[in-house]
């Protein structure tokens, strides 16, 4: 169900980051589900992208940042 919901989202024009404890090599490696999907990310921010990974806000920070948003024009599902 994420999968679609994720899919409509991007086709509607909403705008989609992903945050992660992962590596970006780690991401990479994730299974084919997620793969499949991450056309919708326009923004990836994972933890070797930043010095301080979440929970630190400066995860929040730098996808703000790639987006061209502020903190407040996010909704953040954890």
């Amino acid at each position: 169900m994420l999968k679609e919901t994720l899919k409509n989202l991007y086709e509607n024009d909403y705008i989609i980051g992903i945050i992660t404890s992962r590596t970006m090599e780690e991401y990479h490696e994730l299974d084919e589900e997620l793969s499949n999907i991450s056309y919708c990310f326009k923004s990836i921010i994972t933890s070797d992208k930043i010095d301080n990974p979440k929970p630190n806000k400066d995860s929040m920070d730098k996808l703000c940042s790639e987006l061209h948003c502020s903190s407040e024009d996010v909704i953040y599902i954890g």
